[in-house]
């Protein structure tokens, strides 16, 4: 309960909470525009259209119980424990399937989480922490980012980042907060899992907005045959994603 009243109270008072939706909306500021690559015409999909639905910034109990009534499979992405919420271990055990939320230097940020990984750490400081992670969520099999828009952009970060997941048997989800990532080049060094996200769901805290978006994750889908959309532990997405099964009827 005094969880759930600290939230609300953030958002009357405008308190502006530190997202992968914050460092994207600052990282696009300074990209440059670039001309747009030539999709290839996707096959025909044969089986059921996949959707992966990732809620990250996920630290407290209240948001393990509301996402537990969502009626279809969610993906909670955790944060590492600290003092603010020391219990994301204990909660992640209530999941079958699981991710951990990585916090990752960003371009402007004023409060990053404790040890937030940054470009200039060498690679036993991220191999270190890496290790320290996988002990802490033994079951987990993907990593995402948590804002990241200055360490996911560039290559000599990724690469130590991908050897350290490489070593540890992780996979990386790119929450794509910078249009400049490096993900890819990364993963022809050390060759691990990767997958990035589609979808931003709660750019706005708003049911309309949110069922859209979910309604272009389902359509990007239909169209390559798997999508990732990721929203936040925010009571309207998690009340409207648990409305909205109707939408995921062929998915």
């Amino acid at each position: 309960n005094k969880e759930l009243k600290k939230e609300t109270s953030n958002k009357k008072n405008n308190t502006i909470i530190p997202s992968e939706i914050i460092d994207y909306e600052k990282s696009k500021k300074f990209a440059v525009i670039m001309p747009p690559k030539i999709l290839k015409t996707p096959k025909k999909i044969k089986s059921k259209p996949k959707l992966v639905i990732i809620i990250d910034d996920v630290s407290f109990k209240w948001q393990v119980k509301k996402i537990k009534e969502i009626p279809f499979a969610i993906t909670p992405s955790f944060f590492p424990p600290t003092k603010i919420h020391p219990n994301t271990p204990i909660y992640a055990k209530e999941f079958t399937h699981y991710m951990v939320h990585l916090p990752l230097q960003a371009i402007h940020f004023h409060h990053p989480e404790p040890k937030t990984l940054n470009i200039n750490d060498s690679y036993k400081t991220i191999l270190n922490r890496i290790k320290e992670i996988k002990r802490e969520f033994p079951n987990a099999k993907f990593i995402n980012n948590h804002t990241g828009s200055t360490f996911t952009a560039n290559k000599n970060a990724m690469i130590k980042l991908f050897r350290a997941l490489k070593f540890n048997h992780l996979g990386f989800v790119d929450s794509k907060t910078t249009p400049y990532s490096k993900a890819e080049i990364a993963k022809t060094f050390f060759n691990i899992p990767l997958y990035s996200r589609n979808i931003f769901l709660d750019n706005e805290e708003n049911p309309i907005y949110i069922k859209n978006q979910l309604k272009k994750a389902i359509n990007i889908a239909k169209k390559r045959g798997y999508a990732i959309a990721i929203g936040h532990p925010h009571i309207v997405t998690l009340l409207t994603l648990k409305n909205s099964k109707d939408l995921l009827k062929n998915i």
